[in-house]
């Protein structure tokens, strides 16, 4: 029997690899600890999205590079000579952790050939007894110029919606009161399997029971091709009022150069359809500064795409040259002072943005699913700080607010 712990980093897809891991090791006698220090082995989950994130990991490494360490992930497929040169460590690709077992017992020192097996409905991939990470499909139809995720999980694998549906029905019965459907872009989860995300939606939902759904990110061109589904599922009582649509930049050019497929007057337009027809709405969205050829006028553009529709969350990211892409070789790279001012700036945007749409819930009363310790959330996947037990729904007032986040009290 090992000691084990688990370092992760990186989105929902890495949280629900590592919680598979996790779960396939217990089943085999494994334990686990909180202590890197008491651990016989640390199992390092990477990723590759940015440059500061794999500085951070690769700091961890060497911090803890006299433990015994195995190291997964992202950064195993876009990276693999550079952590076979630094770390004497087996590697372990994404798409191949279900030979975790066989690297801790020694039986297997690499395994980094992509393997197309299905991630869900094996294990529990649970984030706690209320909420469950139900990962849909693998890599994605892609072309962006600044993405080195793309290359870790490769081409699209939808797994099969049948086991995506009795993985849920098996999950409610553990209790589970909260789905997060995830993917590198839930929108093209089935168009590889003559099926999409709105009949898997469509499905889930018919499912008996008191659940909620959030979905994941979708890119705005899938989300514009389904608009008019997209309505009446997110009406619907058992999915959350929330989409997570990543523009990236309010400038055409950018977003060309990007590789993107959708201009900025097609996402304010999707925006605004979807904000008149579902009452309450919550937009999160993603932006890259900084982007290479991105000037003054381009940032500005964003700035006013920002303005006009007004997303309550907003992912903001430096752009970092990514090993392999295509934006790393551009040669019209943004100094990285211009690079600080813009964030900076579209920081103290956001920030005003945010108050002010938390600023209009002060005083009313809201169902909450309480969904962690201490937090709950809303219909419209707002963030609400309060006390109740986990997995219960209350009435709540709202009594505070801040730009992040609402304050509540049970009625």
């Amino acid at each position: 029997m090992k000691n084990l712990f688990i370092k992760t980093y990186g989105c929902a897809q890495n949280q629900a690899d590592s919680i598979i891991m996790q779960n396939l090791l217990l089943n085999k006698g494994c334990s686990f600890t909180s202590d890197e220090k008491q651990a016989d082995i640390i199992i390092v989950n990477t990723c590759t999205v940015k440059e500061p994130t794999q500085s951070k990991i690769l700091k961890y490494l060497h911090k803890w590079k006299d433990k015994r360490l195995i190291i997964t992930g992202c950064l195993v497929t876009t990276n693999l000579k550079l952590l076979r040169n630094k770390f004497k460590a087996p590697l372990l690709g994404c798409d191949n952790v279900f030979d975790i077992v066989g690297v801790v017992s020694g039986a297997i020192r690499e395994s980094i050939k992509p393997l197309k097996n299905s991630k869900i409905n094996i294990t529990l991939i649970q984030k706690n007894e209320v909420i469950e990470i139900v990962p849909v499909c693998s890599g994605c139809l892609g072309e962006c110029t600044y993405c080195a995720t793309r290359f870790a999980r490769g081409e699209l694998n939808s797994y099969p919606l049948k086991e995506v549906i009795n993985h849920v029905r098996k999950a409610l019965k553990r209790g589970v009161k909260e789905f997060w459907i995830t993917a590198q872009d839930t929108g093209a989860y089935g168009l590889d399997k003559d099926s999409s995300i709105i009949e898997l939606l469509e499905q889930i939902l018919s499912i008996k029971g008191s659940f909620k759904i959030r979905l994941g990110m979708m890119n705005p061109q899938f989300a514009d091709k389904y608009k008019k589904q997209l309505i009446n599922l997110l009406n619907n009582p058992k999915m959350f009022k929330f989409v997570h649509l990543p523009v990236q930049s309010g400038s055409d050019k950018v977003l060309k150069l990007m590789k993107r497929k959708y201009s900025s007057k097609d996402y304010i337009n999707l925006i605004d359809y979807l904000k008149n027809e579902i009452i309450g709405l919550t937009l999160a969205t993603d932006i890259i500064v900084g982007f290479p050829g991105e000037t003054s006028k381009d940032f500005n553009s964003t700035i006013h795409l920002v303005k006009k529709v007004k997303p309550d969350i907003i992912n903001i990211s430096r752009y970092w040259k990514r090993k392999g892409t295509t934006a790393s070789l551009m040669k019209k790279q943004v100094s990285v002072e211009d690079v600080k001012k813009r964030v900076e700036e579209l920081k103290k945007l956001h920030k005003e943005i945010s108050y002010n749409i938390n600023k209009e819930f002060l005083g009313r009363r809201f169902e909450v699913l309480i969904d962690e310790e201490g937090r709950g959330r809303t219909d419209s996947y707002k963030l609400v700080k309060m006390k109740g037990r986990l997995g219960e729904i209350v009435t709540a007032e709202i009594t505070g607010f801040s730009s992040c986040s609402l304050i509540g009290k049970e009625l």
